[in-house]
């Protein structure tokens, strides 16, 4: 029996795809296993895959407090936002009271004649209160960023031009900033029906300033609790029922 020794033998090395210029490919494939190995046994497969999760747990991090510092920025400008509406729904409502002093569904109304004639001290004292009430409401309204609020703020001011005459004859003056200043001596010398005409009664000057003024404390309340206008990132958000408001 004739053996061929070289056909015999090559054929344990045909899985190596060997070739005249080329390197086996199952030899290559079995460093490259070999090369995996000896990565994963020396740590560096491991201090590679730990580099990599490291930089994105920084970028992870980073992110987050970007957004964090965001976060806070708006809620910050809420906050403040929404302080300053609360202190136009207070300046508003101290305005209800002083209008509500001088009308004639107070308590006690202070134009009525119990035969000794009106307490003029204390008619002129809601007056002078209700001039500081209403500065104080135009001030802090009339620069606000809801469109409702400063529009009925605004309305105010056109308000007390269109009454200036009247005004001026109890020694109440229209500014050019659109606030009121006081004469006491000249409103102690006006007439008890002169200033009953505008404060007393039912669409009197004091009468519809207080329509105004209810308007803008449940929009300035509105505003405070709706966050302010402004977004979880900040930016502004369009208050559409303001504008809606606004036109009422």
């Amino acid at each position: 029996m004739k053996i061929n020794t070289r056909q015999d033998t090559s054929f344990l090395f045909n899985s190596l795809n060997t070739g005249k210029y080329t390197a086996p490919t199952g030899v290559n494939a079995l460093a490259g296993l070999v090369s995996d190995y000896n990565t994963i046994r020396n740590g560096s497969y491991n201090k590679l895959v730990k580099a990599y999760y490291a930089k994105m747990g920084e970028d992870d991090s980073a992110a987050k407090t970007a957004g964090e510092k965001q976060t806070a920025k708006a809620e910050t400008k809420a906050a403040t936002a929404a302080r300053e509406y609360n202190g136009i729904a207070k300046d508003a409502s101290k305005l209800k009271s002083a209008t509500e002093a001088l009308s004639e569904d107070a308590k006690v109304n202070l134009f009525e004649d119990k035969g000794e004639g009106a307490d003029r001290e204390k008619i002129n004292g809601a007056v002078s209160d209700f001039v500081d009430s209403y500065n104080s409401l135009i001030k802090s309204a009339g620069s606000s960023g809801n469109s409702t609020v400063r529009s009925r703020a605004e309305m105010m001011v056109g308000l007390s031009v269109n009454y200036g005459m009247k005004l001026a004859g109890i020694g109440i003056t229209v500014n050019e900033n659109g606030s009121l200043s006081l004469d006491k001596e000249k409103l102690a010398a006006a007439s008890t029906d002169s200033v009953k005409a505008l404060f007393n009664g039912r669409n009197s000057f004091a009468d519809r300033v207080d329509a105004s003024a209810k308007v803008i404390e449940s929009g300035a309340q509105k505003a405070a609790q709706s966050g302010s206008t402004y977004s979880a990132s900040g930016s502004g958000v369009p208050d559409v029922t303001s504008v809606w408001n606004s036109l009422v």
